[in-house]
């Protein structure tokens, strides 16, 4: 970037491009105006070097998991590492709830409501990081039935029962076996209901958490979660895990499940190069003033 910005500064420093004649007042002006117009050239390639940098920084995935583990016997999910895995977590689920095989984890339907609201959750464990933001992303796909009950994804607090417990997630979204998909946050204290599958199928989300301001956004390959206008996590120290998951009688499989991290500047390189332009400016302004008390004239600034 630094050869980059000395030719930008040289092409308009002066080198031929203007040729300075009259009062000596006069070029002198031309000449810091010629100055300040090659720091603004600098600063324009170096903004957009460094922008271009930013923009290319690609994310980290810290959890892949395609759940390809092979029938006859595929094996419970509890207990099992994802095939990306940058932290050595392994999956927390129920013995027995969550089935891994050929690309889908499949959570069967809870006989019997044994705990408090009843159903499944498996979670991988998180440690958020300073300006980062999350992006986590899974298929899901709930079997179709006339209750309301649902298949859920998001960020949230890992307990000692990883059972379903109301409460604990902080970032969250459900899609319910009626083709209904709805925005969760702070527990269930904010939920917004979105649209309905028709036909009824298996729909790809997105949810993206900010560490540092614990701003939520939410997406779906079907749309149904467009208008949904999502607040913030108020406790945004809360949230530990990454979790899937479903309540009561919903049953259905999981698929292509990813969390990525992305740092975030913590300023714009511009506002500098803005600071730096504006004290040129007073400085141009002052030179004329002392220009214009010794009787001086400039076409420039007639």
């Amino acid at each position: 970037m630094s050869k980059q910005i000395r030719k930008a500064s040289l092409a308009f420093s002066g080198r031929g491009l203007w040729q300075c004649a009259g009062p000596r007042a006069a070029c002198v002006r031309v000449r810091a105006l010629k100055k300040s117009l090659g720091v603004l050239a600098a600063c324009a390639v170096g903004v957009g070097a460094a922008g271009g940098a930013i923009q290319s920084a690609s994310a980290a995935v810290i959890y892949s998991d395609t759940f390809t583990a092979v029938p006859p016997n595929p094996p419970d999910l509890n207990g099992l590492m994802p095939g990306v895995d940058a932290t050595g977590g392994a999956w927390t689920a129920p013995i027995g709830a969550f089935s891994t095989g050929n690309g889908f984890a499949t959570v069967k339907a809870e006989a019997t409501s044994t705990t408090a609201g009843g159903g499944y959750t498996a979670y991988l464990p998180l440690t958020l990081a300073p300006n980062t933001l999350y992006t986590l992303t899974a298929t899901l796909t709930p079997n179709a039935g006339s209750s309301a009950d649902w298949l859920a994804m998001g960020f949230g607090s890992a307990t000692t029962d990883p059972a379903y417990n109301a409460g604990v997630e902080q970032a969250w979204l459900i899609y319910r076996n009626t083709g209904e998909a709805d925005s969760e946050q702070n527990g269930t204290v904010n939920s917004q209901k979105g649209g309905t599958a028709a036909p009824f199928g298996a729909d790809k989300f997105t949810i993206t958490l900010n560490s540092v301001t614990g701003a939520v956004t939410y997406a779906d390959k079907l749309g149904l979660l467009a208008n949904n206008n999502p607040v913030a996590v108020s406790n945004i120290s809360a949230v530990n895990a990454v979790f899937i998951g479903s309540f009561q009688t919903a049953s259905g499989t999981f698929q292509s499940f990813q969390l990525s991290a992305t740092p975030r500047p913590l300023s714009a390189p511009g506002s500098l190069c803005c600071a730096s332009m504006g004290l040129l400016g007073l400085g141009l302004m002052r030179r004329r003033r002392k220009c214009g008390m010794a009787g001086a004239k400039s076409p420039l600034f007639l």
